[in-house]
């Protein structure tokens, strides 16, 4: 849609994050010097379909091959079928400015109202999913899918209703990780593939966590409708696994990745251009924000039918 004879060119995010030293891998001795080197495959990617967009996945898959050899031929694939995550849930959240979500860490920009005192920018819970409208308008949101299944009535196909979104989600993410399960990371050996993998791991747990998440606040907003014991204890039981999920993205990423400083975090606080030493708290880990994603569990335990 962009291929119009005034278009020139593009700008390429993020405009928070600049490419040059890496100060986010808490290992220092690895193969590369700088952040775009760590992440080549986006510059090639963009480089190359920016060029030609008719170039073969072919291009790219030979690369990992040539960087990782044996253990490359399943990353490519892999990859994309894990970096489906961010792209779902950003379509299945409307939002407006980047700095509204933040989807690596499944946060979303939270304005001051008269019933909510915060401002900010906030891991989403599982109020908010349920309540909040897609992007796409191919989605159907959580409260609008219960409300129309309540009343007897359905969806076209052309709809994606959060079932099949977890179900998608659930497929890909299984299927990533599936097909990185036997490759053999020696970090001696190769610390750019401990990482390549690592990202792969992370993201698909990731999705996981959000297919678990999507299938608690349905059974969650089922229960306040109609009632029934059975749906809230789903719900309880979906939440608690996606919170097992989270588990597992922090185990993966915490000795690879330090806490990071996040300017949607500035941004939303009002503090935009403070030293970021002064305030440390406005650093993102999985970790860091793992209190706000059990709370979806107490969230269901506490809730009552309407």
């Amino acid at each position: 849609m962009n291929s119009h004879p005034y278009v020139g060119g593009y700008f390429l995010g993020s405009e928070t994050y600049i490419p040059a030293k890496d100060y986010f891998t808490t290992d220092t001795d690895v193969p590369w010097k700088y952040g775009f080197e760590r992440q080549w495959l986006f510059y090639k990617i963009w480089g190359r379909l920016m060029y030609n967009s008719d170039t073969p996945d072919d291009v790219f898959q030979a690369e990992m091959i040539r960087r990782y050899g044996e253990n490359g031929k399943n990353l490519l694939e892999a990859s994309s079928l894990a970096g489906t995550t961010p792209l779902r849930f950003a379509s299945f959240f409307n939002f407006t400015t980047d700095l509204t979500l933040y989807s690596e860490g499944m946060l979303a920009q939270l304005r001051r109202t008269r019933d909510n005192p915060k401002t900010g920018i906030f891991y989403v819970s599982v109020d908010r999913l349920i309540n909040q409208p897609p992007l796409d308008p191919d989605y159907v949101s959580v409260a609008e899918y219960v409300k129309t299944i309540a009343e007897g009535n359905s969806f076209g196909p052309e709809r994606i209703i959060p079932s099949d979104l977890a179900k998608m989600l659930e497929h890909d993410c299984n299927r990533a990780l599936e097909l990185v399960k036997d490759i053999n990371v020696d970090k001696d050996k190769d610390k750019a593939l401990v990482y390549e993998v690592a990202d792969i791991k992370a993201w698909s747990y990731l999705g996981l966590h959000f297919a678990e998440k999507i299938r608690g606040a349905v059974a969650l907003q089922t229960f306040r409708i109609q009632g029934g014991e059975e749906n809230k204890q789903n719900a309880i039981t979906h939440l608690e696994k996606g919170l097992q999920y989270w588990d597992n993205v922090i185990s993966i990423t915490r000795p690879l990745y330090n806490d990071m400083p996040l300017v949607h975090y500035s941004e939303m606080d009002g503090t935009s251009g403070t030293r970021w030493k002064e305030f440390d708290h406005m650093r993102f880990h999985w970790e860091l924000i793992r209190t706000d994603v059990a709370n979806d569990i107490e969230i269901a335990k506490e809730s009552n039918q309407n």
